[in-house]
């Protein structure tokens, strides 16, 4: 979808095989800019591992989890809060937001999020300015990108049919 928009993005996956998008799978030797992880650092056995790798490939990683409230669910084998995911045991990290912010220090990141939404960069700006954003975007300012940017769809399709 986001390249249906205009953004040169590509698609990594070390579980999954990409099969409708081959020609747009990550190499290790593009350059890129920012890393998109949604739904995934839930699932990370190792989230410190995992992130030391990201980190060779982007320093600017925008990522999605839920993060622990603030009085820590109890874990006693009952749907305390629906993120622990008792049914299915697929989300085994668990985060606060103290323990991101740990994270981005011991990488000298900036950290910024905003409900279940976050950012590490090296780029820094007012916290207000993150939180701004996604915010607009939820009421439309997503839609923006299209009225400036030309559309891969047509390219792609030509590329894909190609391979």
């Amino acid at each position: 979808m986001l390249r249906d928009i205009g953004f040169s993005t590509f698609y990594y996956d070390a579980y999954a095989q990409n099969i409708f998008a081959k020609p747009f799978t990550f190499c290790h030797q593009t350059p890129i800019d920012l890393i998109v992880s949604f739904e995934v650092f839930e699932h990370l056995e190792d989230p410190q591992k995992t992130l030391e790798s990201l980190l060779k490939i982007s320093k600017n990683i925008l990522f999605s989890t839920e993060l622990i409230p603030s009085e820590v669910p109890p874990f006693n084998g009952e749907q305390t809060w629906w993120y622990y995911g008792f049914s299915h045991g697929q989300h085994i990290s668990f985060y606060s937001y103290k323990s991101i912010e740990v994270l981005a220090k011991k990488h000298q990141l900036h950290f910024y999020s905003y409900r279940n939404i976050h950012l590490f960069t090296t780029k820094k700006f007012p916290k207000f300015i993150f939180k701004s954003i996604i915010i607009l975007s939820k009421i439309g300012l997503h839609l923006l990108p299209k009225f400036f940017m030309q559309s891969k769809t047509q390219e792609d399709s030509k590329i894909i049919l190609q391979n």
